[in-house]
């Protein structure tokens, strides 16, 4: 995936370099972060009104 981004347009790349695929990656872990919070705060809530 790295290679993807990085590699120059003649070469079937999307020439993002290393800071801009960096940034790429970052941006995707912090997505599936949010995401993976909000989904257990979700089921949380979701067992405790089970229970009362």
């Amino acid at each position: 995936m790295g290679d993807i981004l990085t590699k120059p347009h003649a070469k079937g790349g999307l020439d993002f370099g290393t800071i801009g695929s960096s940034i790429v990656f970052v941006s995707i872990l912090g997505v599936c972060i949010i995401f993976t919070t909000l989904n257990q705060k979700k089921l949380t809530v979701a067992r405790t009104s089970n229970d009362e």
